[in-house]
């Protein structure tokens, strides 16, 4: 469990340090920094997904060892819906104020234009990245440890293989980084869903009533790992 955990949350990184490599190639320093700039402002977002997928995890393993696979999947479901209600609101912040938040990160020139453009590209597909963290915790309470692992893996698979099409082949630069960027995280959420569909029950119908009965219990969790997490891009 640590080491499938371990890897799969080291490919989350690997996908920034592969947009990174592929664009340093291009000898430009500016792109270089845009990305710099844009993978910490980028990870406000990742902090929150990795907060939804521990809250995922703790509470959804809490009902199954219980022996009430059923509460797992009201869990699951109430989570996915609140990574929505969080998530949406925050990629279109990132796309319409992305120049602003990196003025205010002091980006400038064409590093803060590179890295806009990233950005615009990539927040669009923040509720694919949520998905796939969520279910993936929920894979985990279920000691899928390998199918867990296979859904960030896939992530960073797939970057790396479509970063030097897209950046070189299409000769598409930093805009090319961001299209892979945006496709792994569609890989992942489909690598996500399929194993939760196919093995483990699917979603529980969701409720408005169950929703707000759960969001006390999900929140005494997920308040504190994001927080955690936010530390990272804060420092």
């Amino acid at each position: 469990m640590s080491l499938t955990a371990s890897i799969g949350l080291l490919t989350m990184f690997v996908v920034d340090f592969a947009d990174l490599f592929y664009i340093a190639q291009l000898g430009d320093s500016a792109l270089t920094a845009a990305i710099g700039f844009a993978a910490t402002v980028m990870f406000f977002g990742t902090a929150f997904n990795i907060g939804l997928m521990i809250a995922t995890s703790a509470l959804a393993a809490r009902h199954i060892g219980q022996g009430d696979p059923d509460q797992a999947r009201r869990y699951l479901t109430n989570i996915m819906v609140l990574s929505a209600m969080l998530m949406i609101p925050m990629a279109v912040l990132f796309f319409a104020f992305a120049s602003e938040i990196l003025e205010l990160a002091g980006a400038d020139g064409a590093a803060k234009q590179a890295a806009t453009d990233y950005i615009r590209i990539v927040a669009p597909f923040m509720p694919f990245s949520v998905a796939a963290m969520v279910c993936s915790g929920f894979l985990r309470a279920h000691g899928a440890a390998r199918r867990a692992m296979n859904v960030t893996l896939s992530m960073g698979i797939t970057n790396a293989i479509l970063d030097p099409i897209f950046i070189f082949g299409f000769e598409w630069g930093i805009q090319g980084a961001a299209v892979a960027t945006a496709c792994a995280a569609v890989v992942s959420a489909m690598f996500a869903f399929w194993p939760i569909v196919q093995s483990f029950g699917g979603f529980e119908r969701f409720s408005l009533p169950d929703f707000r009965q759960d969001l006390r219990p999900i929140m005494a969790i997920l308040v504190p790992a994001i927080l955690t997490n936010v530390a990272t891009p804060v420092g």
